[in-house]
């Protein structure tokens, strides 16, 4: 075996996938000549491997080296055949690739009768999201065609991965792909594609023709926004939106766009609520009840009253007590007249005091339907943005429309201890129901008896009182704002 026909071998594109064995051909070659036998320094697990593939090595036959040469360019041979095949039985493949073999010149260097593509692979990470690596030396095989191509013709113009009928790699999107470089391998043109770098221009207003950023990215990889203030003489920050009304991803598409900002006006003069007493509103601003004054389309869009900014899960404790972080909201809608449970009055597990969060695992796990259709208060509390955004005709702040609960007792008391505030809040809006003197449901079960006829009761408002899980009364949602 000479130096042209190891180049041979060597050139041919689906040798590259075995590179172990093109460097012993290489060791192999270029120490036929010489006094020491490289060969005779492979490891034995090299060793073992060529033996494997049935081949032996100089540790057997220190002396045959030109048997070696010949048995290992034979398995080269059959190595390509398999590969060959299995490319031509229309099995997707990864190929290695060594990228600093890829050409980036515009033109052709000989004669080709075919066209052959591949596109480089995007990886996935633990988070779900697509990535790629830019020296990764793996593309994925996605079709050939046959083609005859004259020396000297200009790359660009011999084929586009997006004219093939159907990829041999599925869930291949075409789009995402740029032509990048080729090599010639024989008479077959290898064209490779990366992934698209896009180009995203920022525009705060719609007339402006300077944009505020320029992000550039690849197709289908995850974005950061720029950052944009919350306020400005037009508004309050929503969305980026482009001229065609496509929203903003959290991904990059496959073609350059400019977006623009989306503004609107703020029901509120913070931008979180923070203070017993604050008006939450729809797009998730906030303004404090005091010598408030509320427009039909503010209160329309409040949706939560806030009655405690320092409770503690732990304690129970809040207002007065300054233990904890934890704010708390309550909504201001009012359920109808609702059931806590429809199993009668056998549900003999007791819930906490002091976390309704904790009180919905409890109760998931006792639950015989996943929407908790047998816990009637529990399932409207949970779904209330639904409620309140069907009832009212508004539409809430996506971060809004989660975490909704049905307060346990001690959360529920910290409207009691910020009474005055609470009360001011609550009278604000125009509520008609009393938030103090009327009954709500709880999530909170204590183990006990009523009378000698009930194993179980349930607390609800005023507080202290009882009720059993059959009858009916209504519930206000709860939900903790940060």
């Amino acid at each position: 075996m000479n130096e042209n026909d190891i180049k041979v071998l060597l050139d041919f594109q689906h040798f590259a996938a075995n590179k172990r064995l093109e460097s012993l051909i290489r060791s192999a070659h270029e120490s036929d000549n010489e006094e020491d036998d490289r060969i005779s320094i492979m490891t034995d697990s090299q060793a073992e491997m060529l033996a494997a593939a049935g081949t032996e090595t100089d540790k057997d036959h220190p002396k045959d080296r030109k048997s070696l040469i010949q048995s290992l360019g034979g398995l080269m041979v059959i190595l390509s055949l398999c590969l060959f095949m299995a490319c031509s039985n229309g099995v997707s493949e990864t190929k290695y690739i060594d990228q600093t073999a890829i050409k980036t010149t515009e033109y052709t260097g000989a004669n080709a009768t075919e066209v052959a593509y591949y596109a480089q692979l995007y990886f996935t990470d633990k988070f779900g999201d697509k990535y790629v690596e830019e020296k990764a030396e793996d593309y994925v095989y996605v079709g050939s065609e046959k083609k005859v191509v004259p020396a000297g013709t200009k790359i660009s113009t011999i084929g586009n991965i997006k004219a093939l009928p159907e990829p041999q790699a599925k869930n291949i999107n075409y789009d995402c792909y740029e032509q990048y470089g080729f090599t010639q391998t024989g008479k077959t043109i290898n064209l490779f594609y990366k992934a698209k770098t896009v180009t995203y221009r920022f525009f705060l207003m719609p007339n402006d023709t300077v944009p505020v950023a320029i992000l550039q990215g690849k197709t289908e990889l995850p974005l950061t926004p720029p950052p944009t203030k919350n306020y400005n003489a037009s508004g309050k920050f929503a969305i980026w939106k482009g001229t065609d009304g496509t929203i903003l991803q959290r991904t990059y598409g496959t073609k350059d766009m400019d977006f623009f900002a989306q503004w609107f006006t703020p029901y509120g003069k913070k931008e979180r609520p923070d203070t017993v007493g604050d008006i939450v509103f729809s797009d998730g601003t906030a303004s404090h009840y005091s010598g408030l004054t509320l427009s039909d389309e503010q209160k329309k869009n409040a949706i939560a009253v806030i009655i405690s900014t320092s409770y503690n899960r732990t304690t129970g404790n809040g207002t007065g007590y300054n233990e904890g972080r934890v704010i708390l909201g309550l909504g201001t809608i009012n359920s109808p007249a609702l059931q806590w449970w429809t199993g009668g009055n056998s549900f003999e597990t007791p819930t906490s005091k002091n976390d309704g969060r904790m009180n919905t695992s409890i109760i998931r796990t006792k639950s015989t339907s996943e929407s908790f259709d047998d816990f009637p208060a529990l399932k409207w509390a949970i779904n209330y943005a639904s409620y309140a955004s069907e009832e009212k005709g508004i539409n809430i702040n996506d971060e809004l429309k989660t975490g909704w609960y049905l307060p346990a007792y001690n959360e529920w008391v910290q409207a009691f201890i910020s009474e005055d505030a609470s009360l001011g809040a609550f009278n604000a809006l125009g509520i008609t129901y009393s938030v103090l003197a009327d009954n709500f449901w709880t999530s909170t079960s204590t183990m006990g008896k009523k009378t000698d006829s009930d194993p179980v009761s349930w607390y609800i408002h005023l507080p202290n009182a009882l009720l059993k899980p059959d009858q009916t009364t209504t519930a206000l949602a709860m939900r903790e704002f940060k």
